[in-house]
């Protein structure tokens, strides 16, 4: 079934909502890495939402910035709705033996054995920020099996990238500063890797110095 077929079998039915969750939104409006075939997927992909989101009633995301990207999109913003999602609040006794800096990277499903996806999913979540920080920090890598109740007991700082202007903080960033971990956030799609390797690290040095007059 190709698109159009699709996009035909979609009924204008009342109160219809169509949820969009991270990346599902931002391509709509961001070219990342990818291969020839992926980009006729990505083009099919936008056709077929400038015709079908007209029959809808509601697109719900769950922050500000997707929003922004079903906007700039075409997507009228009255039709637009926020619906925060809820997340699960963990407060901890904070006792790390040592600095370390938490890198989350979302590995699962076909992350081992789709190379495209995993392309994908590395670029969205900022793997070579991870690959060059982990040569000379400590550094601890979850994905969203983890358990993070232990994980925030041995973390001293988050560094979370933004690959576009579209993403914001997620649900372990919110759960690091509920529990006074700093958090830093990479703009990646404003300065070059090593603008922002430069900052990051500049950063990392002085919450590490701190961390060790503090022991």
């Amino acid at each position: 079934m190709n698109w159009f077929t699709k996009v035909l079998k979609v009924k204008p039915v009342p109160n219809k909502i169509v949820w969009w969750i991270g990346t599902d939104a931002v391509k709509l409006v961001w070219n990342y890495p990818m291969d020839f075939i992926n980009r006729i997927r990505l083009f099919n992909y936008r056709i077929f939402w400038k015709i079908a989101h007209r029959r809808f009633n509601e697109h719900w995301v769950n922050c500000y910035n997707l929003g922004r990207a079903l906007n700039d999109f075409g997507i009228p913003q009255e039709k637009i709705r926020i619906k925060p999602m809820g997340y699960e609040k963990i407060i901890v006794d904070k006792k790390p033996d040592s600095f370390k800096i938490l890198f989350y990277i979302n590995q699962r499903g076909k992350y081992h054995t789709d190379k495209n996806y995993r392309k994908r999913i590395d670029y969205f979540y900022g793997k070579r920020y991870y690959d060059y920080l982990q040569v000379h920090y400590d550094t601890v890598l979850i994905d969203g099996n983890a358990d993070m109740k232990k994980v925030l007991k041995e973390v001293s700082c988050y560094i979370k990238v933004n690959a576009t202007p579209y993403n914001d903080i997620n649900r372990v960033g919110k759960q690091c500063l509920d529990n006074d971990i700093p958090v830093y956030v990479i703009e990646d799609w404003k300065n070059d890797f090593y603008d922002n390797i430069y900052k990051v690290i500049k950063w990392i040095n002085i919450k590490k110095d701190t961390f060790n007059t503090s022991k």
